[in-house]
């Protein structure tokens, strides 16, 4: 008799344990739930966030197709979709200089003799050169800011972004924060779907 109570029980553990994980992955809806589900979930799991802008995996092709919020599983893994949001991107490269170390006189020098130097040869090339040479961020990438959401953006960099069009170079002032900024709009803005997901692992390989 004990034995075959300990039997049941061990099937209905079994049979209950993924539905609670299910219900457990649906009532996740933010970035601060799905960290903590992955601080504190005994076994496997990665969180990963995408854009339709990057160049997608055939894993990430699959999540996109499931872009509502939800649970589902493909294989040996239960996908949690917990964020999808579209939203209008920008590209951007940038010069940064600090108006602690600089007035902003000299501010408005430097800036002129970049615009005229990037007009003397207007690429892309040329303006990450002048990056290199001028800007006082350390950003490794040239000063790109590639197909970024405005809304986590200082309001009036994003703003300015927004009111140019590609290929135009311009400066941006935020002088409560003494940040000055010389911008190049690689791109027009465009849609683009960011999705972030948990992945966690269900099953074990054969």
């Amino acid at each position: 008799m004990r034995f075959a109570l300990l039997i049941n029980f061990l099937l209905l553990s079994i049979w209950a344990y993924p539905q609670s994980l299910k219900e457990e992955l649906e009532a996740i809806d933010s970035f601060e739930e799905a960290q903590r589900f992955q601080a504190t979930y005994n076994g496997y799991v990665e969180r990963h966030t995408f854009r339709t802008v990057d160049q997608l995996s055939s894993e990430q092709q699959l999540i996109l197709e499931h872009s509502n919020k939800g649970v589902f599983s493909i294989e040996h893994y239960t996908y949690c979709v917990y964020e999808a949001s579209t939203y209008l991107a920008s590209n951007v490269r940038y010069i940064y200089f600090d108006g602690s170390q600089f007035s902003k006189s000299t501010v408005d020098s430097l800036r002129g003799v970049i615009q005229d130097q990037y007009q003397q040869t207007p690429s892309e090339e040329n303006f990450i050169a002048l990056v290199n040479s001028y800007s006082m961020d350390g950003n490794p990438n040239g000063g790109l800011l590639s197909w970024y959401e405005p809304r986590i953006m200082q309001k009036e960099f994003a703003a300015a972004v927004l009111n140019q069009q590609a290929g135009d170079i311009f400066q941006v002032d935020i002088p409560e924060m003494g940040w000055y900024y010389v911008v190049l709009k690689l791109d027009d803005d465009k849609e683009i779907t960011s999705t972030s997901y948990l992945k966690v692992r269900t099953e074990q390989d054969d």
